[in-house]
């Protein structure tokens, strides 16, 4: 997709992140409650949430964790949800 670009969540796009994450999460929660909890967020070198975006609009999202086991360390991928009438146009 021409224009799509890739980056860490910044606090700007938080407002867009929740309202993605709200199409897929069977729970409410608030934008207060994301402004919150994402410093201690931001702060964890295990823990990223990536954006992908076109101008200043949010188009996807995907939180990465990075774990530590006794055989070798992993990535979880999780939150992985792109903008209704998004799909199918490579963001994912």
């Amino acid at each position: 997709m021409e224009g799509l670009t890739i980056g860490t969540l910044t606090p700007e796009q938080l407002p867009q992140v929740v309202e993605l994450h709200r199409t897929i999460l069977p729970f409410e929660f608030s934008l207060k409650q994301a402004e919150d909890r994402l410093p201690e967020l931001l702060e964890r070198e295990d823990y990223r949430i990536f954006c992908a975006s076109e101008g200043d609009e949010v188009l996807g999202t995907v939180t990465t964790i990075c774990c530590k086991a006794l055989s070798d360390n992993f990535l979880v991928l999780e939150d992985f949800v792109v903008k209704p009438g998004q799909t199918g146009k490579g963001i994912g």
